[in-house]
């Protein structure tokens, strides 16, 4: 089925984006706020054992989901996948709400994490089902602009009940939303294809390896297209997992702001990320995918710079604004040029191999800033400027393999 011949319906485009939503219940109050801060906080659980339950998923997540998407591209079950994954999500999501073990908690962060991540591979592939070819960044923006939502939504909900009732509190009905709001995405999604050609049988799993190797060592040799995306993805990826990891630490050990200060910039970071991912899609359709990613490069460079020289304190809102606007527009356009670079029968695999290079970054580029803080550690809260301003050199490199696609 040709993804031209896709029907249009702003519905259904509804129903596949209210998974972006319904997954803010999860990163949000789970990952960010309050299952972290229970755990470390009031059950005394050293961090490390935090840092070890989510890297151990993500790691399995990076390993499992080329094989899984080269997998559900030949057997054409990509919808499968991702409502099992997405189930599965839900299950441990209530699960971890009822317990207070702290082993079993950690162990059930670690599966609904791995779970949640998982489905997200299949969920991006899906968007072939919901939009034409020439509406990609429109939709993705769409998604990523409700995802935002889903933040302030998930943050005004939650917030309450964690400020009354406690930390652990917020898990239950966090869980209640996300499974709440998943469910359009489930059922009102079809994956484009004719009935006898998804009865294909599935590959063997050795098979399936043995395939996705050869696929991406196939891209990584002959479509220079796709190799220089994964590299670009890649370098530009890498700083942005740092930012999301250390910002609130730059934020208070550099700019000295208050937590009510923090709170209201990431807010207004939020709202501009939405609005950042729905401009976005609409100028990638217009002024094409690597163009305005290049101009999304520039603007990370400029927010870097400017985050790691001045030192008025009106300009951290103009910043705020504009890591809002770039964070956006990061995963939206990439997103959307992903989906442009192979044929549809084979967006599994590319999402797949996509989301373990976004893995590796979340690795690679926080360790690097890590290792960099503790050479300059001597220079006080200086060492954060200089290791902000060095992560620069990640954005160039991305400009540099970027130029580099013929789209």
């Amino acid at each position: 089925m040709s993804d031209q011949t896709v029907p249009y319906s702003k519905l259904r485009v509804f129903s596949w984006a209210l998974y972006d939503l319904a997954a803010k219940f999860f990163t949000l109050n789970v990952l960010t706020l309050y299952f972290v801060r229970w755990i470390t906080m009031e059950k005394k659980v050293p961090e490390l054992f935090y840092s070890a339950a989510f890297g151990a998923s993500m790691v399995l997540v990076a390993f499992l989901s080329p094989l899984a998407g080269a997998f559900a591209d030949r057997a054409r079950a990509k919808k499968k996948f991702f409502v099992g994954a997405t189930v599965f999500a839900a299950g441990f999501f209530f699960l971890l709400a009822l317990t207070k073990n702290v082993i079993a908690a950690l162990i059930l962060f670690a599966l609904t994490n791995f779970s949640l991540q998982f489905a997200v591979v299949f969920y991006n592939t899906l968007i072939v089902s919901v939009a034409p070819r020439e509406k990609y960044g429109i939709v993705s923006g769409f998604g990523k602009t409700l995802g935002y939502v889903g933040s302030l939504i998930a943050v005004a909900l939650i917030t309450p009940i964690a400020a009354e009732q406690g930390k652990h509190a917020a898990i239950l009905p966090s869980a209640a939303g996300f499974a709440l709001c998943v469910i359009p995405s489930l059922f009102g999604v079809r994956e484009p294809g004719k009935k006898e050609e998804r009865a294909a049988a599935p590959p063997k799993p050795a098979r399936a390896v043995r395939s996705m190797l050869q696929s991406f060592a196939g891209y990584w040799r002959e479509n220079p297209d796709i190799r220089h995306f994964f590299l670009a993805a890649f370098w530009v990826l890498c700083p942005l997992n740092t930012l999301i990891l250390f910002m609130s630490v730059y934020m208070d050990q550099v700019l000295g702001l208050t937590e009510p200060q923090i709170f209201r910039l990431v807010l207004s970071s939020t709202v501009f990320a939405m609005a950042g991912s729905m401009v976005s899609g609409w100028l990638s359709d217009r002024m094409g995918y690597k163009r305005m990613l290049m101009t999304v490069l520039f603007l990370w460079l400029a927010v870097f710079f400017a985050a790691a020289l001045v030192a008025a304190e009106w300009m951290y809102w103009v910043i705020g604004a504009g890591v809002g606007l770039a964070m956006g527009a990061t995963w939206t356009v990439s997103r959307a040029l992903a989906a442009r670079l192979v044929p549809q029968e084979r967006l599994g695999e590319m999402f797949g191999l996509f989301a373990f290079i976004g893995y590796a970054a979340a690795v690679a580029g926080p360790v690097f800033f890590s290792i960099l803080l503790l050479v300059c550690a001597p220079l006080g809260v200086v060492r954060y400027r200089i290791g902000l301003l060095s992560l620069t050199v990640f954005l160039f490199l991305a400009a540099r393999s970027l130029r580099k696609i013929n789209v």
